[in-house]
Formats: structure tokens, C-alpha cells, sequence
């Protein structure tokens, strides 16, 4: 499950989409190192909760961390606000564990149906592919409970607290964090939930006083739709006419077409190039910081252009 290794043959043979060498030095000549840093969360989202009960929410919403693009929106109204695409997932579990404490639960994971995630979910709109994502809180309910006794505390210390071995633990323990995709018959792993996960309940732990989680510099870019869209806006990555087009159209680009996968290495690569152009002036910023950067630049009001639609489970 080496990323860099696996994705690497993309890099170097993509036919649709490129990274500017060039540009992405401008940008370590010219960005704010100071602004590329771990985002404050809305308060309203953060639950307060055991280092037990949060590391299990926090394997729960990045299980169901993809493709919450949709017409209409999906809104949720949670403690007077309204929230949309990640933070009315995030919205919702805070609400549902309000609510009902058993959603902290790998046993009541086990036996969701559809019908129950409508109503976690209910708000203005519908997330997008409901039937997936009740089956696969199902799975995770089913693999935790049997494989480390309902606890992601447990699955953390087998991976001996290391955010990659996290990564890959994830992958191996459970079939929808597996992501992996072929390209021209070799395989290309890119692990972008499996990897956020780590660095979310890196996060969270630290925050409840729970084990700490270390090697988080090993992780690369977690490889979604967002991130394309702020590399784009840089310059950094550059799309072959007919793709861009089909971006700009809001037409979707097929989950495991070959333009798909190279938006999504390049995203990786790209992100590691720029890592790598800030070490060079001294500044030295692991790549999760940087992919968190991109991703909150992403949703800037000056970035016109599109983000790539695909219908996948894995971003």
C-alpha cells in the first residue's frame, strides 16, 4: 500500500492532466506559511465525549466522509445554523449522538438501515447515495465488533499509534476504506479516507486527552474533489482542453476512468511537490497541513471554476 510508489507510473504517464513545476514554485515563493496550519472547527461541531466514544465518531464520519455534492444542496440546521456538504455530515452524527448515545456504538452500527440514516441525515435536501452508506456503517459496524471488540481505540493500538499503519489497518480491516483504484492494469492505491482518519482522530485524541498519535508526516495529500479544484485555481494543476471542459460543464467524470485517476495522483503529487518546494526555504510544513490548506482554500469565494464530479464511495 505504498502511495507515492503505486501512483508514481500515473505521475509520469498521464495523458489528461499535469502539475507546473513552475507554478508551484511561485506559490512557495509568495504563500503565508502562517496560514497553512490545523483549521479551527465551528465549536457548535466539536461533541464532548470519552477518548472511547469520540474515536469511535470519528471512525463512524470519515467512513461516510464522500460525495456530498448535490441538486439541491443538502442542508442541516443544527443548534440554529445552518450547515452544508461536510459539516452537515459532521452536523448530523454530533446531533444523532445528542440524541441517542447508542450511535457511539459499533453494536448499533451493525444493524443501520437506510430508513435510520434518512433520519439522521433529515434536513433540507438528501445526501447523496444513502443505500451505500447505511451498508457500509453496517460493515464497519461488523468488522470493529468482530475484529477489535467494537473499539477504535483498539484497532489504534494495534497499529501501534503510527498514522500510517492506521491507514493501512483501516484498508485491511475494512472492504470501503480499501481505496484502490487500476490504471492500465497495474494498481494504484490512494487511501484518502483511510489516511484522514488518521489525522482526524489524530486530532481528536489530542484534544481528549486520549493516546497520541504519531508519524502523521508520512501521510500524503487525501486525494478528494476539492483539492484539484484549489490546485487548478493556483495554476498548479493544468487539465487537457476536452477534461476541462467536461469540469466546467458540471458533467461527471466516471469513478476509475483514467481521468479520474489522474486527477486524483496528480492531486497527491502535486501536494508532495509543494511540500518539498517549502523545504527548500527552510519551512518546513507536513503534507496534511498543506492538503488541509488547499481544502479550506477550495471554498474561497474568488475560486470560480469547478470541482470534478464523481459518484464514488471513496471521496
Amino acid at each position: 500500500m505504498d502511495i507515492l510508489e503505486s501512483t508514481r507510473p500515473v505521475f509520469d504517464r498521464s495523458r489528461f492532466v499535469r502539475t507546473d513545476a513552475d507554478a508551484i514554485a511561485r506559490w512557495a515563493a509568495t504563500v503565508d506559511p502562517g496560514a497553512i496550519c490545523l483549521p479551527t472547527q465551528p465549536h457548535e461541531l466539536m461533541p464532548k465525549a470519552d477518548p472511547q466514544r469520540l474515536a469511535n465518531l470519528v471512525l463512524l464520519l470519515d467512513s461516510l466522509n464522500f460525495c456530498f455534492w448535490a441538486t439541491p444542496p443538502w442542508l442541516v440546521t443544527y443548534r440554529g445554523r445552518k450547515w452544508g456538504r461536510y459539516y452537515a455530515l459532521v452536523a448530523s452524527l454530533a446531533r444523532a449522538v445528542e440524541a441517542d448515545k447508542s450511535w457511539y456504538k459499533a453494536a448499533w452500527w451493525k444493524c443501520v438501515t437506510r430508513d435510520d440514516l434518512a433520519e439522521v441525515f433529515r434536513g433540507e435536501g438528501e445526501i447523496p447515495m444513502l443505500s451505500e452508506r447505511a451498508a457500509i456503517v453496517r460493515e464497519i459496524g461488523c468488522n470493529l465488533s468482530e475484529t477489535y471488540g467494537g473499539s477504535f481505540l483498539n484497532l489504534l493500538e494495534a497499529a501501534r499509534y503510527d498514522a500510517a499503519e492506521i491507514a493501512r489497518t483501516l484498508a485491511r480491516t475494512f472492504p470501503s476504506f480499501a481505496d484502490k483504484a487500476e490504471y492500465e492494469g497495474q494498481a494504484v492505491w490512494i487511501l484518502k479516507r483511510a489516511q484522514i482518519c488518521a489525522a482526524d482522530v489524530a486530532v481528536a485524541m489530542k484534544a481528549a486527552g486520549g493516546p497520541a498519535i504519531t508519524g502523521l508526516q508520512r501521510l500524503t495529500a487525501f486525494a478528494d474533489y476539492r483539492l484539484p479544484q484549489a490546485l487548478r485555481h493556483l495554476g498548479i494543476m493544468r487539465l487537457e482542453q476536452g477534461l476541462e471542459e467536461r469540469i466546467e460543464r458540471c458533467e461527471e467524470i466516471p469513478a476509475g476512468s483514467p481521468e479520474e485517476i489522474e486527477l486524483r495522483v496528480h492531486t497527491i503529487h502535486a501536494v508532495e511537490c509543494m511540500h518539498q518546494a517549502l523545504a527548500q526555504r527552510g519551512i518546513n510544513k507536513a503534507v496534511w497541513l498543506i492538503d488541509e490548506w488547499l481544502w479550506q482554500r477550495s471554498h474561497d469565494r474568488d475560486v470560480e471554476i469547478q470541482h470534478h464530479r464523481t459518484r464514488t464511495i471513496w471521496y
